[in-house]
């Protein structure tokens, strides 16, 4: 039998507001977004372009992806 580890962590406003609108969107739990959150950024992790980046870089590029009502990373992890 595998081991589940838990993840906890405390969220912004932002955070929470971005969780609700994509379960609601989507109408998945909470779980599920977090899973598909972290299997993005693992895709976008191997990608050979990416592999190299620091995190300073790798935040950077992933904001240039962003559509302008999304906030900065800055705003979306620490608000």
């Amino acid at each position: 039998m595998s081991r589940r580890t838990v993840y906890s962590f405390k969220s912004t406003q932002i955070m929470d507001r971005f969780m609700e609108e994509i379960m609601n969107e989507r109408n998945i739990d909470r779980t599920s977004v977090i899973k598909l959150g972290l299997y993005l950024l693992v895709c976008y992790n191997e990608r050979d372009k990416t592999k190299k980046l620091g995190l300073a870089e790798m935040v950077s590029d992933i904001e240039s992806l962003a559509t302008p009502r999304i906030p900065t990373y800055g705003e979306f992890g620490d608000s």
